[in-house]
């Protein structure tokens, strides 16, 4: 897998699992050697929706899976992307407010 250094990178595999939020159970997995969350969420979403044979998924993911063409893939498959915004702002560094400040 790639690293955050330029020409560097680490022997490793990111393993993948979609859960069934209200029973707790992994209903998908797979594994692979990107690094990179941001291509899996359609992938781990269609299997998902095979596993459980549900036509329309809720699909969460953390601010690692935010990728515009993921989400917009979705849209026709019937799965319903809930991912975070990826925190830019320099502003709790520099102790000023950020819009989660604000309710």
């Amino acid at each position: 897998m790639a690293t955050h250094g330029k020409g560097t990178g680490v022997v490793g595999y990111n393993v993948q699992t979609a859960v069934d939020a209200e029973h707790h159970l992994i209903v998908a997995h797979t594994v692979t050697n990107v690094g990179s969350d941001g291509a899996q969420l359609v992938p781990m979403g269609l299997l998902a929706q095979e596993a459980t044979g549900c036509a329309t998924l809720t699909v969460l993911a953390d601010r690692d899976y935010l990728n515009g063409d993921q989400v917009l893939a979705c849209e026709g498959m019937g799965l319903l992307p809930c991912v975070p915004e990826t925190l830019t702002s320099n502003h709790v560094k520099r102790g000023l407010l950020t819009g989660q400040d604000f309710v």
